[in-house]
Formats: structure tokens, C-alpha cells, sequence
């Protein structure tokens, strides 16, 4: 802010008058045994060695001259999108961060979203989508405002990969959070192959979102989705083949087949989100594949 801006020159320039004395000092040094010239010369060198002196002195600090600005200037809106500034908008790469940044902590709400379902433990489902949808709508919107580069640049892919993560987000928001029949059906045996590689999966996206996953994280990610869609074909047709042979009742079928088709869905999303939010990607593209 302009007032964080003030404060810190203030800072800086009240401690570097402390020091005029000895800055004037090195100066009158310099001009005699080093040659510099008395005129813009040693100006400009008592300008910067005026600064440093400041900046020297009062960055040690700077955590807890940050602290003191949000004191006094708290945080204004929504929680999520409180940082995506019009300023920004002159700078396209630190736009397309910062509605990354957004995204991705969207991705984390929904992603403890299902990690609580898969565990049945309540959750503030209304809330979440609510905050969820705000964030996203108001991203939207501010990424619409983001200027176009030409399909050769960096800032094309950022668009392309920042679209698909929002779409698989707005589509995980639809059913992050098991309905109970499925809640109650995730704790049985028959589910808990299923069960076991959907918390790995989301534990890691939880990890590699907010960054303390090394960078193949998304490549297990990956391969965590693959394992649950490979387990979903396999135990279908043998799911259906014993309630035909009467080793199953039908309720009991499509009761486990809901819940195996909820944690593959819910996963699939995960997967391609983290994959379009990720760091690591260095504009790398991926074909969405294997679900249906």
C-alpha cells in the first residue's frame, strides 16, 4: 500500500540521517584517495550509500514491519481473493500467480472436503461450496481482465492450464463431500482397497498444493488416480457377475459400486487439478485420459 510505502522510506531515511556523519565521511575518503569526483559522481554515491545505510538497518526487521502494517491495515473482502489487485493487471505472469494462488487454495478446502468424507466425519458442506463459488466467480472475473498474449507465449499456456483447473474445480464442487449412503458404505471391507489409495492420493494433493511435496508429486498423484480407475473396471463386472450368481444381494451392489464410482470421480477431479496448479508443470501439456 501507499501507507506501507511512506512508513518504510520514513524509516529507512530517518536512520540514514542517524548516519550522515560517517556517510559524509566515506565520501570525503573516496574523493581522496579513490578519485571521485565531487560533482553527480559523489552525489550519486552519497544517494546510494544513503539508502543502503537505511535499508541495512531497518531489514532485519521487515517481518515485523509487515506485521505492524497489517495491524493497521487489516485485510479488506473475501479471504481467498482479497489479493487479486487491479495493479496487478499491468504485470501478467504475477496476475496469473496470484489467481493461482487463489485456485489453489479452493483446491485445498474441497480436497479436506473429501478427506473428511472418506473418514465420515461432518463437514460444513454449504459453507464450503459457498466460499468456494465466491472465490471463483470473483477469479473469473479478474482473470478475464488478465491482457491476452499471442499462442506463443508462456502467459497462453497459464490461460489454458488456469481454465481447466477451474473447471475441474467448479465440477469437484458438485460432490467434494460423499452423500451419508456412500459415507457409510466407505468404511466396509469390500471398499477399503479403494479407500486405502484415495487417502493417499488426497493427502498428497493436500501436500503438494501448498508446497511440502518434492516435484514428482504430481506424477504419483497420477499414479494414484490410475490405480483407483484400474481397481473401478475390475471390480465392477466382478461386482455384478456375483450378485447375478446370487453371491451378493443387488442393494449391496449398487451400494458398493456408487461409493467405488464416487471415490474414482472425486479423485479423477483432484488429480487434474493439482496437475494444472502445480508449480513443476513448466508449461509441460497432459491429455485428460482414462475416465469415463
Amino acid at each position: 500500500t501507499a501507507l506501507a510505502h511512506v512508513l518504510f522510506n520514513l524509516g529507512t531515511g530517518f536512520i540514514a540521517v542517524i548516519f550522515l556523519p560517517v556517510l559524509l565521511w566515506i565520501i570525503r575518503l573516496m574523493q581522496e584517495h579513490l578519485g571521485l569526483d565531487p560533482g553527480a559522481v559523489s552525489l550519486a554515491a552519497f544517494h546510494t550509500f544513503f539508502i543502503a545505510a537505511g535499508v541495512a538497518v531497518v531489514l532485519p526487521f521487515a517481518n515485523e514491519f509487515a506485521r505492524f502494517i497489517e495491524r493497521i491495515l487489516p485485510d479488506k473482502g473475501p479471504e481467498l481473493t482479497r489479493h487479486l489487485d487491479d495493479s496487478l493487471l499491468h504485470a501478467p505472469f504475477v496476475a496469473f500467480e496470484a489467481t493461482r494462488r487463489v485456485m489453489n487454495q479452493a483446491g485445498v478446502i474441497l480436497l479436506e472436503g473429501i478427506r473428511a468424507g472418506i473418514a465420515n466425519k461432518q463437514y460444513n458442506v454449504e459453507h464450503s461450496v459457498t466460499k468456494v463459488h465466491d472465490a471463483l466467480d470473483e477469479t473469473r472475473k479478474f482473470f478475464a481482465r488478465i491482457p491476452a498474449g499471442s499462442d506463443e507465449e508462456p502467459l497462453s499456456e497459464n490461460r489454458v492450464s488456469q481454465m481447466h483447473a477451474m473447471d475441474h474445480l467448479l465440477r469437484l464442487t458438485t460432490h467434494f463431500y460423499p452423500p451419508q449412503g456412500v459415507r457409510e458404505n466407505l468404511s466396509k471391507e469390500s471398499l477399503q482397497p479403494a479407500v486405502r489409495i484415495a487417502k493417499e492420493l488426497i493427502d498428497l494433493g493436500l501436500s503438494g498444493l501448498q508446497g511440502r511435496e518434492d516435484s514428482d508429486w504430481i506424477q504419483r498423484v497420477e499414479k494414484k488416480a490410475r490405480e483407483l480407475a484400474e481397481l473401478r473396471r475390475l471390480e465392477r463386472p466382478q461386482v455384478i457377475t456375483q450378485t447375478v450368481g446370487g453371491g451378493l444381494e443387488p442393494s449391496t451392489a449398487l451400494e458398493f459400486l456408487d461409493a467405488i464410482r464416487w471415490l474414482d470421480r472425486a479423485c479423477y477431479h483432484v488429480w487434474r487439478i493439482c496437475y494444472y496448479l502445480a508449480d513443476e508443470r513448466n508449461g509441460k501439456n497432459s491429455v485428460e485420459e482414462f475416465h469415463d
